[in-house]
């Protein structure tokens, strides 16, 4: 736009008209930082498996229902009768758009997510499969690549700091949050029952199409709260998914 003698901006383009009298202010400013970093949005989906629509409202629609390129896909499993597994491919099935969003019900998407988010992508080679905010490598390094917030603040994984340009390649990545492309053809396997493993399954189906997968630093919080007692009560299916995993992959 020009700025004219007045004071009032002459020629405003339509986007600037879009931000200024339709989108709430601070989506308007998230929108016109990608703008200004040249870190362009794309259209992309969200898919979530939701067995709890208050804890779904809160977290994801509320936070991200308004964004004009974002898609939400809630699939409905309140009587636990999908699979994660199925309830993803369900999801994914109906996203309108290549970039999809597989992410849990209790995560927090920060200020300047997407800013982040949308500058890394432009960084990552073409072949990229599976991204996520906690990658693990086949090496146990001091830090694993990526970079997590849990319920109390506090970083549960990744980086000590803030390091704008950072991705580390990962062999897999924590199911909370998985980024990928419909059209690289990646699934979750459906006989994968329960709610574990379903994560690594897809980042080493990923690899072994030849694909590359990134742990991000992005600011993301997971409010995880499953505790001793809460692994207690799953661990049999825990333990059974583990010995699947293991049966398909070593």
């Amino acid at each position: 736009p020009v700025q004219g003698k007045n004071g009032n901006k002459q020629g405003m383009s339509s986007l600037h008209f879009l931000l200024m009298h339709f989108l709430p202010q601070k989506i308007q400013y998230d929108i016109v930082s990608l703008l200004k970093f040249n870190a362009l949005p794309v259209p992309l989906s969200i898919v979530t498996c939701v067995s709890n629509p208050t804890m779904y409202q809160e977290n994801i629609q509320s936070r991200l229902g308004r964004y004009p390129f974002i898609e939400l896909i809630a699939v409905e499993n309140t009587d636990n009768r999908y699979s994660a597994a199925q309830a993803l491919n369900s999801g994914l099935s109906l996203a309108r758009h290549d970039l999809v969003f597989c992410c849990h019900q209790d995560v927090v998407f920060h200020d300047r997510f997407w800013q982040r988010f949308f500058k890394l992508l432009a960084l990552l080679p073409p072949r990229w499969g599976v991204l996520g905010c906690a990658g693990k490598t086949t090496i146990d390094y001091p830090v694993q690549p990526g970079c997590t917030f849990g319920p109390q603040g506090d970083m549960s994984w990744g980086l000590p700091r803030w390091i704008d340009r950072y991705t580390g390649r990962a062999q897999t990545i924590d199911d909370f949050l998985l980024i990928i492309r419909k059209s690289s053809g990646l699934r979750f396997d459906e006989a994968l029952p329960h709610f574990h493993f379903y994560g690594a399954d897809l980042c080493l189906a990923a690899l072994k199409k030849g694909l590359l997968n990134f742990g991000l630093n992005l600011p993301v919080t997971h409010l995880s709260s499953t505790g001793a007692d809460g692994f207690s009560k799953a661990k049999t299916a825990y333990y059974a998914n583990w010995a699947q995993l293991k049966g398909k992959w070593l």
